[in-house]
């Protein structure tokens, strides 16, 4: 067994970095979200393909949700749907981050797009990609400092 499986450290064998601790889950999956949403800021402004700043978006907003899930303890299965992850916020109490119609929009960035038809000529509107992240990060830190 990897010794990362029980420790904090990262295993050089499984170049992974797995946390060992329960409480460990959500801050993880925060830094995570936190390095997508600065990878898609960062490159919105070059001259990248939308799949790409797509994506990083898709994962940030993934990505928090995720961690406010995990840190209210709430299951959430591996899954990219956006609409599914903010369905289990409202079921557990929580105010969902943005309208989760809005919030889905996003979801075909994590697959469809990135990997399927580099040529498909729906552009992403990539200001708007940023303020979803950005709203959604908001929401996560405020539900983090409140420990709800």
């Amino acid at each position: 067994m990897c010794p990362a499986q029980r420790f904090t450290t990262r295993c050089k064998k499984a170049r992974s970095s797995p946390v060992s601790e329960p409480t460990d889950i959500p801050v993880g999956l925060l830094e995570s979200a936190r390095e997508d949403a600065a990878v898609a800021r960062l490159i919105a402004d070059a001259e990248v393909p939308d799949r790409i700043v797509g994506f990083h978006a898709q994962q940030a907003v993934e990505m928090f949700v995720k961690a406010v899930l995990a840190m209210r303890g709430v299951g959430y299965e591996r899954t990219h749907d956006i609409e599914r992850l903010t369905s289990l916020v409202s079921n557990s109490g929580l105010e969902p981050p943005l309208d989760i119609d809005q919030l889905a929009q996003l979801t075909p960035w994590a697959v469809e797009r990135r990997y399927g038809d580099p040529f498909d000529p729906e552009p992403l509107d990539r200001q708007w990609a940023l303020d979803l992240v950005g709203r959604t990060e908001d929401w996560a830190a405020r539900a983090f400092a409140s420990g709800d």
